[in-house]
């Protein structure tokens, strides 16, 4: 039995590596996986990611009544706004926030409805954009890996992680005693 061991930062890795344990960071792991289940994948750069973003709002801006005055207005503002749209689709990605929960808070009234709504509107414009040119959003790719968990079967996911056992440390706070991973597909052991 096998059993590699993933860590927050490439230091764990190294001194995990001195005591003749096959370490990785989540980071590389999540692209190792990409790489073996989903060739196809092409991840964004921030860049890419930030200039696609500035497309996509350009093109959605019209018709979304928190853009529209400022995108018409261009300017600093405009730039701006776009940078405050990126920063809350990483905080959003960050979060893991389901697009359903952006579609229940867009039917809210007021400001919250309105932010919502312009939101999720960038999110898929950026998406589309992305897709178009054949890439996927960096802070989307534990989304993207989950689905491409989910089609996968167990023996294509050994294959992949290199290992039949997972060991996370470090990475996420368990109460102890909890004792059970939630929406765990494959047993560790």
């Amino acid at each position: 039995m096998t059993q590699r061991t993933v860590v927050h930062s490439e230091r764990h890795v190294e001194r995990l590596a001195r005591a003749g344990e096959m370490a990785e960071t989540r980071v590389s792991l999540a692209a190792r996986l990409l790489d073996a289940l989903a060739p196809s994948v092409r991840v964004a750069t921030p860049e890419t990611t930030r200039l696609a973003l500035e497309i996509a709002l350009a093109r959605v801006a019209a018709k979304d009544s928190l853009l529209a005055g400022v995108a018409g207005a261009g300017g600093r503002a405009w730039l701006w706004t776009i940078d405050a749209v990126d920063e809350a689709i990483s905080a959003i990605r960050a979060a893991n926030v389901p697009e359903r929960a952006l579609a229940e808070a867009a039917r809210l009234s007021g400001s919250a409805g309105a932010r919502a709504t312009t939101l999720r509107r960038a999110i898929r414009a950026l998406d589309a954009e992305l897709e178009r040119i054949g890439l996927v959003d960096a802070r989307a790719v534990s989304s993207v890996l989950t689905r491409v968990l989910d089609q996968a079967t167990p023996d294509q996911v050994v294959a992949a992680v290199g290992a039949n056992t997972l060991v996370a440390r470090g990475i996420v706070a368990v109460p102890q005693g909890a004792g059970t991973v939630v929406g765990a597909k494959y047993p560790v052991s």
